[in-house]
């Protein structure tokens, strides 16, 4: 079903119908904003998860500084590091969200001034990227949360 909606935009943005390629700039331009909002929340969310837990780690610090390190403390310590080296790489990912989603968005603007043609998929390309950012940041969040 994808692959014959796929074909279909790309036969109607062969023939250069006007209307079509609106159609399909509009779709992109929506995808592009939805998964712009998401690459944004992502990173707010994740960037004051790390913020917190890195004033909880040097708290931890402070507390081994002063009195010594216990088993309790050290295993505290070990999974806020690992906390923190998720969420880093979640920030990061929601990071290349956002870039590839402004790309996507610049791309349409400048399209919207050119004439349909093939070049008009270098935007799949860009909001795919976005859609593959996205799903893999899901997917390392759901995988944290599957093991605590």
């Amino acid at each position: 079903m994808l692959r014959e909606s796929l074909q279909a935009i790309w036969q109607q943005l062969l023939m250069a119908d006007e209307k079509a390629y609106e159609d399909f700039l509009s779709l992109c331009m929506t995808i592009a904003t939805t998964l712009l909002s998401v690459g944004v929340s992502v990173f707010t969310l994740t960037t004051a998860f790390l913020v917190s837990k890195k004033d909880s780690l040097n708290e931890l610090g402070q507390q081994v500084e002063e009195g010594g390190q216990s088993l309790t403390l050290a295993r505290r310590m070990n999974a806020l590091r690992r906390f923190i080296k998720t969420m880093k790489s979640v920030t990061k990912m929601s990071m290349a969200v956002v870039i590839s989603s402004v790309l996507s968005i610049l791309l349409v603007v400048v399209l919207r001034n050119v004439s349909a043609g093939a070049h008009a998929h270098l935007l799949t390309l860009t909001s795919l990227v976005s859609v593959a950012f996205t799903v893999m940041c899901i997917w390392i969040l759901f995988k944290w949360f599957l093991r605590q």
